[in-house]
Formats: C-alpha cells, structure tokens, sequence
C-alpha cells in the first residue's frame, strides 16, 4: 500500500512539472480601443490581453499588422493611422517571452478593426466645429457650476457677517475681489456667445459648400464635340455657376427677362437653382419687390393690388426651368396669399 501511495504520488509530481514548463495559455484575447471611424492620424491603443501564468508587462512583445502584413517599427500599445493603412484593417498581436521554462512564446491575436476610411475634408471641418461646440457646452456647464459656488459662497459671507464683526473688513475686501472675478466671467461669457455665432456663421458656409459640391458632382461633363453650339467662354454660361439669380421681368408669355447673378433697383424676381443637371429653379418676389410685381396679375395668381392696402401678403414660390435658348421659362406660378 505504502509503495502504491508512493507511485502515485511520485505521478502526480511530474505532471505539475510538466504544466509548468510548457507554454502560457491564452485566456483572453488582446483588444483595440478606437472610434467606429478610422482615418489617418487617428490614435489607437491596445489591451495586450490576459495570459496565465500571468507575467509582468515587461515580459510581452507587441506588433502591429496592416491586413497581415507587419507594419514596422509599430512595436508599442499604441499605433497613430497612417495613408498606406487606408481601405486596410489593423490588427495587434501580442507575444509572451519566456522566463526560463514557462510561457515560451505564446501569441494572442486580436480581432480586426473596420477598415481605415480616407478622411474628408469637408467632414473634417464639421467635426472640428462639433468639437469647439462641445468644449463651448463644456464651458457653461462649468459656468453653471462655478455660479452655483459662488452663491453658496455669498450666502456663507452673509451668515459670517451676522455673527463676527472682527472679520468684517476682510470680508469686504474678499467681496470685492469676487466682484471683479464676476465681472471677467461675464466678459467671458461675451466672447463665448461671440465664438459660438461664428461657429454657426461657419456652419452654415461649410453646408452650403456641400450642396454645391454635391450639385457640381452630379452635373454630366461635356467635351467640346459634344457641345459646339455654346462655347465655354459664351457670357450667357457664365451664370450657370451661381445658385441664385435675378431677373427685372417675366415677358413673352413667361419668359424671365434680364437674368443676372446681382440684384439691382429693377429687381422684381429672385431664382434659386435646385438642379444644375436638370436646369431648375425655384423663384419668388425679390424681398424689396413686393409692391411692383402686385402690379401685373398675369403670371401670379391672386394679385390684387386694389386688395394690399396695409395688409401682410405671403408669396408661395413658384417653379422655372431653363430652356435650350438659355432662357428662364415659368412652369408653375407663384401665389401670393393676404394673411
């Protein structure tokens, strides 16, 4: 019995020497902490994972892949996108080295990010905006907070100076110290209302590139053999690169007369074009031309110039597409409502 307890013993030794001298086992995977987008310049860090036994940092070595292929000198937790890395996804492998005979090499790959997406520029500029939004909303939150102390503050000087008189002088002196501190706070605040209406202002332009961009995008190229009728340096083509456009008149049975891309004192009609591709617009009365356009009734139902008097008129826009004789033809009137 004795020699039996004895094997088995001498069994169960081995194999605890055996576990030890193989391999680290993997008991988690590394993983990478990045935005939902990748673009290049963007920072992403890595968790190296677990291994058991489990080995100190200084133990491990680190690499990073561009698809599989090693990205070199990329050797650390960290890894900043590159251009070579765009329509690429990244992974981070993380190697165990070995301490004597225990955790000789194991690797722990981690799965692979999206894919790296080239940055645009318009996008850019809106995510900056977005971000100095942000740190403004940031600022007011502090703001809040910081005159929500100072009435507690206030209302503590009040208790002070209703039970010590020894202090008064000093405490006046600190108020108005206070004081002063307001009173950058509020020039603050000033600029920040400042900062946020150019923000806005920026926005606003930043919107009006994209739909231009996108406008331009969508309108058919043409080559000089497909177009020899209206050359490029023609000055009526010159108008197709605005977006809004002016006309005095609409005559010979609703044609726009003396479109230009400026208003002036003859100005009756404002033209917004929605479609360069399709060559349409959407038109009013011009803002300072409420009173001349009520004067001709054809081509704009309901205007009654007997019926304005001292009464507030609407103007539903009307619609416009331009013709091959590069003129402006009324497919759908305007109306004017009395509110």
């Amino acid at each position: 019995m004795k020699k039996l307890l004895f094997t088995l013993l001498m069994i169960l030794l081995c194999e605890t020497v055996s576990l030890a001298q193989n391999d680290s086992i993997a008991i988690g995977k590394p993983t990478i902490s990045s935005n939902t987008h990748l673009y290049p310049g963007t920072k992403v860090s890595a968790q190296t994972g677990t291994l058991q036994p489990v080995l100190s940092t200084k133990n491990y070595s680190y690499q990073w892949y561009r698809d599989s292929t090693v990205i070199d000198g990329a050797i650390d937790t960290t890894y900043t996108i590159t251009p070579s890395d765009i329509g690429k996804q990244i992974k981070f492998e993380v190697t165990s080295k070995a301490i004597g005979n225990i955790g000789a090499g194991t690797k722990l790959l981690s799965d692979p990010t999206e894919i790296v997406e080239k940055k645009d520029e318009n996008v850019s500029s809106l995510l900056s905006i977005n971000s100095t939004l942000e740190n403004i909303e940031t600022l007011k939150v502090v703001e809040t907070c910081l005159m929500a102390l100072v009435v507690m503050i206030i209302a503590l000087v009040v208790y002070i100076l209703l039970n010590t008189k020894k202090r008064r002088d000093e405490i006046i002196d600190t108020l108005g110290e206070w004081k002063k501190w307001l009173v950058q706070e509020k020039e603050k605040k000033k600029q920040l209302e400042i900062m946020q209406q150019q923000l806005d202002d920026q926005s606003h332009k930043i919107e009006e590139l994209q739909k231009r961009v996108a406008e331009l995008e969508n309108k058919p190229t043409k080559t000089k053999a497909d177009d020899k009728t209206l050359p490029v340096t023609e000055p009526a083509k010159k108008l197709d690169s605005y977006l809004n456009l002016y006309a005095n008149a609409i005559i010979n049975g609703m044609f726009f007369n003396k479109v230009t891309n400026q208003s002036n004192d003859d100005t009756v009609y404002e033209l917004t074009v929605t479609s360069l591709s399709d060559r349409t617009a959407k038109f009013t009365v011009y803002k300072e031309a409420y009173s001349r356009v009520l004067k001709n009734p054809d081509f704009v139902d309901g205007c009654d110039k007997q019926k304005l008097g001292n009464q507030s008129i609407e103007v539903e826009a009307g619609e416009a597409q331009k013709q091959d004789n590069d003129k402006w033809k009324v497919t759908k009137q305007a109306k004017v409502k009395f509110l």
